[in-house]
């Protein structure tokens, strides 16, 4: 039988992709709230008629920047003494 994963484990499950891929350590509580935030965007790409509009490219291209920008917000550079 297949499973139906629950909001909180899909949640989950991209905010430890985003840890993975983002170059440095990032504290779980930031990647879950990234993860958060990337779900809610891509929901109104597709949902909110503001983006409806837009061709499936270019809604794809807004999500793709999306997640670029998400991953260098969590790219932790070492700290300097």
């Amino acid at each position: 039988a297949l499973v139906t994963p629950t909001r909180d484990a899909t949640l989950d499950q991209i905010a430890l992709l985003l840890r993975i891929v983002a170059p440095g350590q990032q504290p779980a509580a930031e990647a879950r709230s990234a993860a958060e935030t990337l779900v809610f965007f891509a929901l109104d790409l597709v949902a909110a008629p503001i983006y409806r509009r837009l061709p499936p490219a270019e809604r794809a291209a807004k999500l793709d920047t999306a997640i670029t920008l998400m991953l260098k917000g969590l790219t932790r550079k070492p700290a300097r003494d």
